[in-house]
């Protein structure tokens, strides 16, 4: 028994010289700082204890810190800041609470200044032309053409409408003067402009462009537009010259969705 023991102690002493051994020479990592690599451009590195130490650079894109006071952001340096992309996300709140929505169109993407933005993809931008009339019976007809971007960007987006005159009745002195141009959606107004803008024969057009501002609570919205436009006229009445004021409405046959970052 009592030389079970000691072979044991023997043992128990030889491991426990071994692991010294083998602690006392492991090799060191460096022995000056010239032995060590940096993980890349952006870093020093140290030798410290033996073992090498990274030390980052200050305003360096790739040190692993998004200074935003050197420029840095997620376009100019996604590895430090992280990724411009992916759909936008938003809450809205239904009979059971919030949900969480993911937009058709609006996402984060890099503009031309390198900045991370809300808007949609190019491929997913189409450009509308809708048609509508305005006929003030027995007065005069005109043809509304409005263009714009499907989705729409009220960040970076305008509405180009042309408005030409189609009829022209000849007790109309000096032809058509329109005044104003808005565009609604319900009883909200999203762009307004004012005009001076006379059509005085048939075929005689304009062309003027408006920039939209949505009062809406979300990023990405459906909604119905018009483009209500204002005129004046004078006619002879009773061999007096009469001024008329009046103004119509042209609803867009297409309900457009409109992001608003």
């Amino acid at each position: 028994m009592m030389k079970k023991i000691l072979v044991a102690s023997a043992l128990i002493i030889i491991l426990f010289s071994f692991s010294f051994l083998l602690l006392g020479c492991s090799k060191k990592e460096c022995e000056k700082s010239s032995d060590c690599t940096a993980p890349n451009k952006c870093f020093t590195a140290r030798c410290v204890e033996g073992s090498c130490v990274p030390n980052p650079k200050d305003d360096c894109c790739g040190n692993r810190k998004c200074e935003a006071d050197a420029g840095e952001n997620k376009c100019f340096c996604p590895d430090d800041c992280g990724k411009c992309g992916g759909k936008v996300k938003y809450n809205v709140t239904t009979s059971r609470g919030p949900k969480s929505m993911e937009a058709k169109y609006a996402q984060y993407l890099c503009d031309e200044s390198k900045q991370c933005v809300i808007a949609a993809a190019e491929a997913d931008i189409n450009i509308l032309k809708l048609s509508n009339t305005i006929d003030e019976t027995s007065t005069f007809k005109a043809e509304v053409l409005s263009t714009l971007n499907q989705p729409y960007n009220t960040a970076t987006d305008s509405v180009e409408i042309r408005l030409r005159l189609t009829d022209l009745n000849e007790k109309v002195l000096s032809g058509v003067k329109f005044t104003s141009l808005q565009i609604l959606s319900g009883s909200s107004l999203l762009g307004e402009k004012m005009i001076s803008n006379n059509l005085a024969v048939s075929g005689e057009l304009f062309t003027e462009s408006l920039v939209l501002s949505s009062p809406q609570k979300l990023i990405e919205e459906e909604q119905t537009l018009d483009v209500k436009i204002d005129y004046e006229y004078n006619i002879l009445d009773r061999g007096s010259e009469v001024t008329k004021r009046s103004s119509k409405k042209a609803r867009l046959s297409t309900k457009i969705t409109v992001i608003s970052p």
